[in-house]
């Protein structure tokens, strides 16, 4: 939040790590999680403003079935679901010193997933929490955790989660 124009456009792009939370008997080995975040700021109030936008994301295993991990009832797990979601977020953007900046986004969105091969939509709630550093004027590197939490998706609980790392373009 180094910059002091209100009401501009920030657009982050990031990559990290994936894995997630399950209600049933699914294996996670970890995963790769990509993202795209477009963000305005409505207003901007002394070290803080109002953010609203859009969130999408994907998060995958490659090779999710290719090892397989024996269960409680002698067949083999099945991996956890790749996600891709899309959601519209609202929150807010809080300044650390001169060139660093705290920002919290969460809201409603639509998760695609596949499970043993079945594609499906299900609702669900983005929340992602990150912090940044500018680099350079309109450039800054950010670090941030995504959590989602789908509550029926082939009618089980699923929560993914990244921590990605990436840049803010502003």
């Amino acid at each position: 939040m180094a910059q002091t124009a209100a009401n501009h456009l920030s657009v982050d792009l990031d990559a990290g790590m994936g894995g997630g939370l399950s209600g049933g008997d699914e294996i996670g080995r970890g995963g790769f999680a990509t993202g795209i975040v477009a963000a305005w700021r409505t207003a901007t109030h002394a070290r803080a403003s109002g953010i609203v936008g859009f969130d999408a994301f994907s998060q995958w295993q490659p090779g999710g079935d290719a090892i397989c991990v024996t269960g409680r009832n002698g067949s083999c797990m099945p991996h956890y679901p790749d996600f891709n979601a899309v959601s519209a977020v609202v929150g807010g953007e809080w300044a650390i010193g001169r060139r660093g900046a705290a920002r919290l986004l969460c809201g409603p969105g639509d998760f695609a997933g596949t499970k043993q091969g079945r594609r499906a939509h299900a609702f669900g709630v983005l929340s992602r929490l990150d912090v940044s550093i500018s680099l350079i004027p309109h450039t800054a590197f950010a670090v941030g955790f995504r959590y989602g939490a789908v509550p029926n998706f082939h009618s089980q609980f699923f929560a993914p989660s990244a921590i990605n790392f990436g840049l803010r373009l502003e």
